[in-house]
């Protein structure tokens, strides 16, 4: 199997930018059929996996759509960056001063419409870009 292990750095040792690659709900295990396609191992090439100098908080389960983002911003007050998953459905979206950032499923995208994961780059203690990619259709 393929490792996608880390060196812990700051933001400093890495240079000005850092990124991120955001998984979630791929419910890949051992013994599992599922695999983490091959364009999400591209992806980690160039991954610093890092977040330095950005409050970041992660969590699960936000609970039902409806007050998310209310509910976040009580739970997480100091959080500029809220990463969550469970419901596989990607999220990347500002509520005043915090990102609440999903990146849906590269595995399992149940009714999202495909797989995907996410992209956060932090850069002077700011988020410079968040994205949600959408993985190219698999052929069997």
């Amino acid at each position: 199997p393929r490792s996608a292990s880390r060196t812990s750095l700051g933001a400093d040792a890495l240079g000005s930018v850092v990124r991120a690659l955001v998984l979630a709900d791929t419910h890949v295990s051992e013994g599992s059929t599922r695999q983490l396609p091959d364009q999400v191992w591209a992806a980690m090439s160039d991954v610093d996996v890092v977040l330095a100098d950005v409050p970041i908080a992660l969590v699960h389960e936000t609970g039902t759509t409806a007050g998310r983002e209310r509910r976040m911003q009580k739970w997480f007050p100091d959080a500029r960056v809220v990463i969550f998953g469970h419901s596989h459905m990607p999220c990347n979206r500002w509520v005043d001063r915090q990102l609440l950032f999903n990146p849906g499923s590269s595995t399992w995208k149940r009714t999202a419409p495909s797989h995907t994961y996410g992209v956060l780059e932090f850069a002077a203690g700011e988020v410079i870009r968040h994205e949600i990619v959408a993985i190219a259709q698999r052929t069997a």
